[in-house]
């Protein structure tokens, strides 16, 4: 098959949907011929827009709302139009990655228009933001376009319940809608010896006998990050990894920031970590929590309804509501626990090598593609 995957960001921008783009497109590429359409936020002139298995098509866009807003919706120059165009033309099936955005409604309505059949993953439904106008434009947008690629949809894939919801609550068919988990690379994303933990921390200088809770995620209202540096205290160093420190924050040895890393740099990070926290909201089901159980580590996260499909044990894999005083006691609570920390460890690690593999992941979306292509 000739498969066009759009999505609005990729590599080497950061984020789950890319990565899981990236995965998905590695692993289709095996047997068919794979290309990508996208913006070229975060890409250089000097980076080839084709990799050795697959190709990729780079249109020019403005990064203006999420530098600006936090908002990540890339504005794409009217190339797109035809570049779309040809793209869908080409191909046998589209895959686009959310409804929300503009390089999703482009490929599906000349998808529409030159009867190509689609496949939608939607990864979240309405994000939280402070300010009411964001939520109401995404309403909007969901409302119109998003409604037009939905229903245009041969088959929906959800990651979790909420999501599920909220798009039946759309209009969508609901015998559309496929469950499903994306999977990890479980050859990079594994636990340390003792050893390597502690040979890590000195390579990023990080303290070697401190007790370290890392944030993994970009630097928005969504994800916690605001309670999260509210809940810095004596007893433990955050860690955070996604973005430059707030020029407005104070220093202080408890709070440190790596910064934007590779997967590679941020799966060892991973492994010089004590407990792994993501406060945030609306989310699908973020990759860093599945690379953080694959790393062998005690989670503590949002009890997001959405999540019920992974009917967690709720014993070893903390669901709590995120505000600074429940961030507080829970991270203590493990620390004060070694026991606990360890059968969460193990918890993590069993669940993330049971249900979190590309391959199985890539199977439903292959059998998918041959049912809707016979």
């Amino acid at each position: 098959m000739k498969i066009l995957i759009a999505c609005h960001y990729y590599s080497p921008h950061l984020g789950g949907i890319e990565t899981v783009v990236e995965n998905q497109a590695a692993l289709l590429a095996v047997n068919d011929d794979v290309t990508i359409l996208t913006s070229s936020i975060g890409a250089s002139k000097k980076i080839k827009n084709t990799s050795n298995i697959y190709s990729i098509i780079r249109i020019p866009a403005i990064n203006f709302l999420e530098s600006r807003f936090g908002i990540p919706f890339p504005l794409f120059s009217p190339s797109i139009i035809w570049k779309a165009f040809r793209a869908v033309k080409n191909a046998d099936i589209i895959h686009v990655h959310d409804s929300l955005y503009i390089s999703s409604i482009v490929t599906v309505f000349w998808a529409k228009l030159l009867n190509k059949p689609v496949v939608l993953t939607q990864h979240i439904s309405i994000v939280p933001h402070p300010k009411a106008t964001v939520i109401m434009v995404q309403k909007l947008v969901y409302k119109i376009t998003g409604l037009y690629i939905i229903k245009n949809s041969q088959k929906i894939f959800i990651i979790n319940t909420v999501v599920k919801e909220f798009l039946i609550q759309l209009g969508a068919d609901e015998n559309k809608i496929v469950s499903y988990k994306n999977g990890i690379d479980l050859s990079l994303f594994k636990p340390p010896t003792q050893e390597q933990r502690v040979s890590i921390r000195r390579k990023y200088n990080l303290p070697v006998k401190d007790h370290l809770v890392l944030f993994v995620g970009r630097f928005v209202p969504k994800k916690g990050f605001k309670e999260l540096l509210q809940s810095e205290s004596g007893d433990y160093t955050i860690v955070f990894v996604g973005g430059e420190k707030p020029s407005n924050l104070k220093d202080s040895k408890h709070l440190i920031f790596l910064g934007q890393l590779s997967q590679r740099e941020i799966a060892e990070v991973y492994r010089a970590s004590d407990i792994f926290i993501l406060p945030s909201k609306g989310e699908g089901f973020p990759l860093s929590i599945q690379e953080a159980m694959a790393s062998g580590l005690p989670i503590i996260t949002t009890d997001d309804k959405g999540y019920e499909i992974y009917n967690f044990d709720r014993e070893k894999l903390l669901l709590i509501e995120p505000t600074v005083e429940n961030i507080k006691l829970n991270i203590n609570k493990l620390l004060a626990n070694p026991h606990l920390r360890a059968e969460m460890s193990k918890y993590s690690t069993s669940y993330a090598l049971r249900y979190f593999n590309w391959k199985t992941s890539s199977k439903a979306i292959i059998d998918s593609y041959q049912e809707i292509m016979s």
